[in-house]
């Protein structure tokens, strides 16, 4: 019976969902989308999800709870989502960037133990960003990892070149998986 799965998908939101959420979500919507997966096999129906998270921007990014207080047009808390490409700061629980800074921007950072400045721009024009946040440390490390790889790639290149050369029992270290690139995730064939 429709109107048992519409109640099921209620109780199945609300189980799983922040509550906020659960009033916005079109259930009529949900049971449509769901009747159209019919058929679908379990590896089939991971592989659709996992490619549908692959085409959202920020898909490998780490995420961090942060507050500025560098602005009153932001809210006060934000998310800071750390990537491959340069850093970005989101509204809190939310996709929706509000800037983002390349890692070539990026003229210099700093952590304390609470607290995290970067400062982006040029040589004329800079603008400060100050992050309070207890993971400062964390994200300067990611800040330092990704803009050394982008630094160097003809070092990684040698590092892995070398590594290959040495063979796999060797005493060298790993390649970072900072340089390997995302997989593309296949249907297999049974």
């Amino acid at each position: 019976d429709c109107n048992d799965l519409l109640m099921d998908y209620r109780l199945i939101a609300a189980h799983c969902l922040p509550s906020r959420i659960v009033p916005n979500i079109p259930h009529e919507g949900v049971t449509l989308h769901h009747q159209s997966l019919r058929g679908m096999t379990s590896t089939e129906a991971k592989i659709a999800f996992l490619n549908l998270i692959r085409s959202w921007p920020l898909h490998r990014a780490t995420i961090f709870d942060v507050m500025q207080s560098f602005t009153s047009n932001w809210p006060r808390v934000l998310w800071l989502a750390v990537d491959q490409t340069g850093l970005h700061l989101l509204e809190h629980r939310s996709r929706n960037a509000l800037c983002s800074y390349e890692y070539e921007s990026i003229l210099s950072y700093s952590h304390a133990p609470n607290c995290l400045m970067i400062i982006t721009g040029s040589d004329k024009k800079q603008s400060k960003v100050i992050l309070t946040t207890s993971q400062a440390f964390q994200i300067a490390n990611l800040i330092r990892e990704y803009t050394e790889v982008l630094q160097s790639p003809h070092e990684v290149r040698r590092r892995e070149v070398n590594c290959k050369k040495r063979g796999p029992n060797s005493n060298g270290r790993p390649v970072s998986i900072l340089h390997k690139p995302a997989p593309i995730i296949e249907q297999q064939t049974s």
